[in-house]
């Protein structure tokens, strides 16, 4: 993905199959969550930031 990518992707916000993660030193448990939603649906793209 490029920054471009990346950026446009972000302006568009959250919805079904994209979704944003704050994320320090550790991987909380709302970010495995998500994975395991995604994993059972169509995918999706999780931004950590």
């Amino acid at each position: 993905m490029t920054e471009t990518e990346l950026l446009t992707l972000i302006r568009g916000g959250e919805n079904i199959r994209v979704e944003f993660k704050k994320s320090t030193k550790d991987v909380t448990k709302d970010v495995y969550d998500t994975v395991c939603s995604f994993s059972n649906r169509e995918g999706g793209i999780i931004v950590l930031g």
